[in-house]
């Protein structure tokens, strides 16, 4: 292996850890939470079994997420193709639930990572054409 490469090998390792971290970091925000159908999430909703219920809209008018948490302490969701349409439902059924405001990309992975990967593309370009 000649002594132009060896350079490359290190900068394909720096990026294979970041990915792996990227992975792991993406795995422990999701959380742990199963996943509901309709039928289900009214048979919570008649059962009294609901603490609280919190509508997350998409950025993508009008799907969102409906988080319901149950006084056992675990925690469900269902997805939603209107959320307009399941809080109207909510409003006599469970009139107490909270809409959470449309989720923005941060700046980190707006402004910051893609300076990163095009930063560290250029450095391995520049090493690997001066050799």
């Amino acid at each position: 292996m000649s002594n132009r490469n060896k350079g490359i090998g290190f900068y394909v390792m720096i990026l294979l850890i970041f990915v792996v971290l990227a992975l792991v970091w993406s795995r422990m925000q999701s959380g742990a939470m199963q996943e509901i159908n309709h039928e289900k999430f009214e048979s919570y909703l008649q059962s009294d079994d609901v603490l609280q219920i919190n509508l997350i809209q998409n950025a993508e008018v009008p799907t969102g997420e409906v988080e319901l948490i149950l006084k056992s302490g675990v925690r469900v969701f269902m997805y939603t193709s209107d959320i307009n349409e399941v809080a109207h439902e909510l409003d006599t059924k469970f009139p107490a639930y909270t809409i959470e405001d449309v989720k923005r990309e941060g700046w980190f992975t707006a402004y910051v990572l893609p300076a990163l990967i095009v930063g560290l593309m250029m450095i391995v370009f520049i090493t690997y054409m001066n050799g």
